[in-house]
């Protein structure tokens, strides 16, 4: 990608996140609707994205930047975790615990979708992918375990596998391992629904900053003009 492309990516993530940011602080949208979209984007939009990325050729070279992303990410993740482990024990456990979770748990699930999808492709959220399950294991396990004294770990593993993104990620590895043909409908279907999962999300974090915002609320829009 060169960097106009770059530049204008950023624009438009940048546009988006304004929309939602403006939709929120003219109370277009409510509170209650930024819930609705995070489900959305998780339990629909970003597992067909994922579905869609995997839809390529297996080869040895895409299995060997699995296995090498794969250990990069679980490095991290014990770094971090070792860090959480040791860097907060001077704080309460109320605030503590949330400076361990935001160590370990960073928004790359999330947001890093998005950007990965934007910048490199399918194949950049492809990757992405498989970077984020050991974040996705230490967020439902160790995550879980920083607010909570005693952990169900049946409760962590079904957590985990039940994941939306998850289970995306498991039938995209399947079709890709075995070359299960996707019927032409299939594909466009969940790779139109996985287009749109990054507006989607730029309006959701511009929502966040609307909502957060200090400034002085402005006054709702009349309903006749919306």
């Amino acid at each position: 990608m060169d960097l106009n492309s770059l530049f204008v990516l950023q624009f438009v993530m940048f546009a988006e996140m304004l929309a939602g940011y403006l939709l929120c602080r003219f109370h277009v949208l409510k509170p209650s609707d930024r819930s609705v979209l995070s489900k959305l984007v998780v339990n629909l939009l970003l597992p067909c994205s994922i579905i869609a990325s995997f839809q390529i050729e297996m080869n040895r070279q895409i299995l060997t930047n699995f296995i090498g992303i794969l250990l990069i990410s679980t490095g991290i993740q014990i770094l971090c975790t070792l860090i959480a482990r040791f860097a907060f024990n001077r704080y309460a456990h109320e605030r503590k615990a949330v400076l361990q979770f935001s160590t370990v748990c960073s928004n790359a699930g999330f947001l890093g979708n998005a950007v990965a999808q934007g910048v490199y492709g399918d194949m950049g959220l492809l990757y992405g992918q498989i970077y984020l399950i050991p974040l996705r294991i230490v967020m439902w396990s160790a995550g879980v375990a920083y607010f909570e004294k005693k952990g169900d770990t049946r409760a962590v593993i079904r957590s985990i596998l039940t994941h939306p993104c998850i289970i995306a990620l498991e039938i995209g590895l399947v079709i890709m391992i075995f070359q299960i043909p996707v019927p032409s409908a299939a594909g466009s279907l969940m790779s139109g629904l996985g287009r749109s999962s990054t507006p989607l999300i730029m309006l959701f974090l511009g929502m966040v900053m609307g909502e957060s915002a200090s400034a002085v609320c402005l006054p709702e829009i009349p309903g006749h003009l919306l």
